[in-house]
């Protein structure tokens, strides 16, 4: 199957926006990868050490989910039903 840009607005914004949340996502598994070794090879006391990285990295994947949220409300439902 052969995209242009030719075929229409939708379908381009349509591949450039879930491109570029699946980088996103990509980015996110990593950076909490990276965060889970690092929390477990290091050994920390209670919550006053809680490591920054892996509190950040939460916070990145909640904003991906919260991105996607309003993505597919805009993308994917049909404009013909009434709810």
């Amino acid at each position: 199957m052969l995209f242009n840009l030719s075929d229409g607005i939708f379908a381009s914004l349509f591949y450039f926006i879930t491109t570029t949340h699946g980088v996103h996502v990509v980015v996110g598994l990593i950076f909490l990868g990276i965060s889970l070794v690092l929390f477990n090879l290091y050994a920390f006391d209670g919550v006053s050490s809680k490591p920054l990285m892996l509190e950040c990295s939460a916070i990145y994947w909640h904003f991906v989910d919260i991105v996607w949220l309003f993505v597919w409300s805009y993308i994917y439902p049909d404009k013909h039903i009434v709810l």
